[in-house]
């Protein structure tokens, strides 16, 4: 039963006079997020077909992580990955 599923808990709508008003509000903002999202995927797409250099992916990332590269030291702790290639440490 959609009642029951967690999916029909995302947006609820209680059916009254407004409804019609609170729908379209809905249908504003579920627009909204999806030109977002579609704008978003489009620039990753064209940074894909870009390409980018080794010097210029160490800039970014030590600009967005805040990662120092010649002392290793940065506010994001990252574990090793175990001989089999995996983070479980199982081999």
């Amino acid at each position: 039963m959609a009642r029951g599923s967690d999916a029909s808990k995302l947006v609820r709508v209680r059916h009254g006079r407004s409804v019609h008003d609170h729908l379209a509000g809905i249908r504003g903002v579920m627009n909204l997020a999806d030109r977002q999202f579609e704008a978003t995927a489009e620039q990753y797409r064209l940074q894909a077909r870009k390409g980018i250099s080794p010097d210029d992916l160490r800039r970014y990332v030590r600009r967005v992580f805040q990662i120092n590269f010649s002392s290793g030291v940065g506010p994001i702790r990252t574990r090793p990955l175990s001989p089999a290639g995996n983070r479980t440490g199982a081999g």
